[in-house]
C-alpha cells in the first residue's frame, strides 16, 4: 500500500483555475450533535480554498419533540455551520459550541487536519468519476474514503482531506460518520461564500479551556453540605472528532476527583 501524508500542498493547473465548483454530499452523522450535521451538505471550492456548509442548518435554534426532555437541540446559525479551509495559509476555521453560552459560538482556527492515508489500490466509479480507496484515521475514528484524481485537489467533507484528489465518499468504521456523493458541478459565482466564519467569538483553545473550567468552578461553588454540584465530562461521541472535548475530564483527573 502507498502511504500519503495529509500535507499535500501542490496546487494543480486545472480547468477549475479562477472558478468555483460544488460537490454535494448526503451526510449521516450519529454523534450527539449530529442532527444538524446530517442531510444534504455542500463543499464549495477553488484551487486553494474551500468551505463546507450545511444548507439546511436552521438560522434560529430548534428543539426536537420530547416531553419533558427534547429529543435533540440544534443551535441556530445563520452561517450554516461552516468549515473553512485555506491551503495557502494551512489553516481551517470552524465553529464550536463547547463552553459558549446561550446561542453563541466560539470560532476556532487550527492547522489543516493531519491525516496519514494508506491508498489500498481498490477502485470504483462514483457517478462519472473514477475513484480510489484510502484508509486513514481522523478524530480517533478509522475511515474508508474514496477520492478522485480527476478533481486533483486535496479537499473533502468536514475537515477530511489531504489526498491527491477530491474525497467523494467517506465513512467511519464505527458507523457514526458517513458522507455519500450526490453531485459535482462547476458553480460560478460562489466565490463570496468561501470566507471564514465571522458570526461568533474568535478564540484559541487555551482561552476556551479557561472558560470551560471557570464555568465548572462556578457550578461547583453552589455545592453545600447536603449536595454536590458539578458538571459531567463531555461525552466521547459529542462531535465528529471523538474525544475532542476532554477539558472537564482532564481537569477533574488532575485534581483526583
Amino acid at each position: 500500500m502507498r502511504r500519503i501524508s495529509l500535507i499535500f500542498l501542490c496546487l494543480f493547473s486545472v480547468a477549475l483555475a479562477g472558478q468555483t465548483a460544488t460537490i454535494e454530499y448526503e451526510a449521516t452523522i450519529l454523534t450527539l450533535d449530529g442532527k444538524g450535521r446530517s442531510g444534504i451538505t455542500a463543499l464549495h471550492f477553488t484551487q486553494d480554498k474551500a468551505i463546507y456548509l450545511h444548507p439546511d442548518w436552521p438560522a434560529k435554534s430548534v428543539y426536537g419533540p420530547g416531553d419533558p426532555v427534547p429529543s435533540y437541540y440544534i443551535r441556530g446559525d445563520v452561517e450554516k455551520m461552516p468549515v473553512y479551509t485555506n491551503l495557502a495559509e494551512r489553516k481551517q476555521v470552524f465553529k464550536v459550541t463547547n463552553g459558549a453560552r446561550g446561542d453563541n459560538y466560539f470560532i476556532l482556527t487550527e492547522p489543516v487536519a493531519e491525516i496519514t492515508w494508506d491508498v489500498t489500490g481498490k477502485e470504483k466509479a462514483i457517478g462519472d468519476l473514477k475513484t480510489y480507496e484510502a484508509r486513514g484515521i481522523y478524530g480517533n475514528r478509522h475511515y474508508t474514503a474514496w477520492f478522485t484524481p480527476e478533481i486533483p485537489l486535496p479537499f473533502g467533507p468536514h475537515r477530511l482531506g489531504g489526498l491527491p484528489g477530491m474525497i467523494l465518499e467517506a465513512a467511519s468504521d464505527d458507523g457514526m460518520v458517513k458522507y455519500t456523493f450526490l453531485s459535482y458541478a462547476k458553480d460560478p459565482g460562489k466565490e463570496t461564500l468561501i470566507v471564514p466564519p465571522s458570526n461568533g467569538e474568535a478564540i484559541d483553545m487555551e482561552e476556551l479551556e479557561k472558560r470551560v473550567i471557570a464555568q465548572l468552578l462556578k457550578v461547583e461553588a453552589m455545592s453545600n453540605s447536603e449536595y454536590t454540584a458539578t458538571q459531567s465530562p463531555e461525552p466521547s461521541d459529542l462531535t465528529i472528532e471523538k474525544d475532542k472535548w476532554t477539558i472537564i475530564r482532564d481537569y477533574k483527573a488532575k485534581r483526583g476527583y
